[in-house]
């Protein structure tokens, strides 16, 4: 409501100011020009024209001085990288072969990347039931180190024994015929469960896995 009025005020006053030039024209004088000028209404036009004014101006001295900030930062960064640019140019460095670098990184990586196990086997028997309780408890302890292991429990022997025959891509474990049948990622074969427990043994030998199947297997030299 109050900006409405502000805008009437404002066109008042304009058509105001074009009406006192026609009362120069024809000779009127500005006593009634000047009541209609101090009316309450044209008061607080004017004042809030100026208020506006001096926010206006405030703002825009605030966004500049921000500027000027910003860019003096700006300076300062280019300057340190300069100086940082000056003194590896000025001292010799140590490069390493391109081999030597990409070998590092291949090495790297292999560092962090995480193994997932494959147990395979039929469901009554023992052997693969504890083999896919360590793959599970490996994956627990050790979880920057294996995913969630991929199980699979035929229903019976003959199922697992087709199984290894016709549909094994495991090449180093083609002559594999006990369950379980344990492989690593794509086909890095570890054999049976006590093979994964050696596995596991190498890997973490003071872990709680190893301490607690350990007693399921000989001791290890």
């Amino acid at each position: 409501m109050k900006s409405a009025l502000l805008v009437t005020a404002l066109f008042l006053l304009l058509s105001l100011s074009l009406a006192s030039k026609e009362e120069s024209n024809y000779g009127l004088n500005d006593e009634h020009h000047g009541k209609v000028q101090d009316a309450p209404i044209f008061k607080e036009a004017r004042e809030a024209l100026a208020e506006s004014k001096e926010k206006v101006e405030d703002a825009v001295k605030e966004t500049v001085e921000k500027v000027k900030e910003t860019v003096d930062k700006i300076k300062q960064k280019i300057e340190v990288h300069k100086e940082v640019d000056g003194a590896g140019n000025d001292s010799e460095k140590e490069t390493v072969p391109k081999e030597e670098a990409v070998e590092g990184k291949k090495e790297e990586a292999k560092a962090t990347k995480k193994d997932r196990l494959y147990v395979y086997g039929f469901d009554t028997c023992p052997h693969f039931r504890r083999a896919v309780e360590m793959a599970t408890n490996a994956h627990k302890e050790f979880p920057d180190s294996f995913k969630k292991p991929t199980t699979k429990g035929f229903p019976n022997r003959d199922e697992y024994q087709k199984w290894l025959k016709n549909h094994n891509k495991v090449k180093a474990g083609k002559n594999h015929r006990t369950s379980p049948f344990v492989w690593r990622n794509k086909e890095d074969f570890i054999g049976g469960g006590d093979n994964l427990y050696g596995f596991l043994a190498d890997k973490f030998p003071k872990s709680k896995l190893v301490e607690s199947f350990g007693k399921f297997y000989p001791p290890r030299p």
